[in-house]
C-alpha cells in the first residue's frame, strides 16, 4: 500500500498534499488499474491516518464514498475495442482523457506551460477545469509517452524535464493536443461525433466521451 501511496503523493507538493483532487485524481488512477474501490478507500484511509498523525489540517470529506464511484466506468476492453475504431489524430487525446479522468474540455484546452514535466505532474490552470479550482495528476510512464508524442519536432522531452527556458517560451501558450487541417495545426475542439462514431464501430453503448 505504501509504495503506491509514495509514488502518487509523494510528487505533489505538501501545499496541495490535501486538495481533495489531489486525493480523487489518485482514485481515478487506481480504478484505471483496475483495482476495486474497497482497497482504494482503505489505502486512503491509511493516508488520512498519517496526515492525522502529523497533525495537518484535513479538509472534511476528503475521502471518497462508495455510492459516489461512478457506476458508468467503461471497462477496458471495451475502451481498446473503441481506441482501435478512433481516428489517428484523436487516439492520443482520448487515451490521456481514459487515463485521467478528466473531462475531455480540460484536456483539450491543456497547454505546454500546464505540463511539469520536472515535477512529473499535469497542472492545469484554476480557469480551465470545470470548478475553476486546482488539481493535479501525476504523470504516468502511459502518459509521458502519450506526451513525448505531441511535442513539436526539434523538441526533446528530456529538454523539459530540465527546465530549458528558450524551449518553455517556444511552447508557451500552445496546445498539448493538436490535429493538422488544410495544412494548418489546430487545437483538438469538440469531437463527440468521432467518439460516438467510433463506440458504435466497436459496438459498444457508451457515453458521449469517456468522462463527462
Amino acid at each position: 500500500i505504501e509504495n503506491h501511496l509514495n509514488k502518487y503523493f509523494g510528487k505533489i507538493p505538501a501545499a496541495d498534499i490535501t486538495n481533495t483532487f489531489v486525493w480523487a485524481g489518485y482514485k481515478q488512477k487506481r480504478l484505471n488499474e483496475g483495482v476495486a474501490f474497497t482497497t482504494i478507500y482503505n489505502e486512503l484511509s491509511l493516508m488520512l491516518q498519517g496526515l492525522r498523525l502529523a497533525r495537518i489540517p484535513i479538509p472534511k470529506k476528503i475521502l471518497p464514498k462508495p455510492d459516489n464511484v461512478r457506476t458508468e466506468f467503461l471497462e477496458d476492453e471495451q475502451f481498446e475495442r473503441i481506441y482501435g475504431e478512433l481516428p489517428e489524430h484523436l487516439k492520443d487525446f482520448y487515451w490521456a482523457e481514459w487515463l485521467t479522468g478528466w473531462r475531455g474540455g480540460e484536456i483539450r484546452k491543456l497547454n505546454w506551460e500546464h505540463i511539469d514535466a520536472k515535477a512529473g505532474l499535469l497542472k492545469p490552470e484554476r480557469k480551465i477545469t470545470k470548478n475553476r479550482r486546482e488539481h493535479f495528476f501525476p504523470i504516468t510512464p502511459e502518459l509521458e509517452y502519450i506526451l513525448r508524442r505531441q511535442l513539436p519536432a526539434g523538441v526533446d522531452w528530456s529538454q523539459l524535464v530540465a527546465g530549458n527556458l528558450d524551449v518553455k517560451a517556444q511552447l508557451y501558450g500552445r496546445p498539448v493536443f493538436t490535429y493538422v487541417h488544410r495544412g494548418v495545426r489546430r487545437r483538438i475542439g469538440k469531437v463527440s461525433k468521432s467518439w460516438n462514431r467510433a463506440c458504435y464501430n466497436a459496438g459498444v453503448t457508451c457515453r458521449t466521451t469517456p468522462y463527462q
